[in-house]
């Protein structure tokens, strides 16, 4: 009785330790689109900001750095087809 006990508490403990390991690979899933296909630019500062058929691309004119911006970091879907920058400092996308 008692190692059978002792069995299941083991399994458990592994189940847990097994989840907990696991649930680090959910956090760096990144998601790989095609964002060559420019549709419109729009300038911010010294960001020009792409709207392209994966997602968002910006461009730090200053540093020459790109970054992309996907579903995996928010956005409803990939293919991005206008962005606008308003006068209250917030960039609008258009989902197809």
């Amino acid at each position: 009785m008692i190692f059978q006990k002792i069995r299941y508490g083991l399994f458990f403990l592994l189940l847990v330790t097994l989840n907990i390991a696991g649930s680090e690979n959910i956090r760096s899933w990144k998601t790989i689109t095609n964002l060559t296909d420019i549709e419109e630019m729009v300038l911010v500062g010294d960001e020009i900001w792409c709207a392209t058929n994966g997602g968002v691309l910006t461009l730090d004119t200053r540093t020459k750095e790109f970054n992309s911006i996907t579903n995996t970091e928010g956005l409803e879907g990939i293919n991005i087809t206008c962005i606008e920058y308003d006068a209250r400092g917030y960039i609008w996308n258009c989902i197809k």
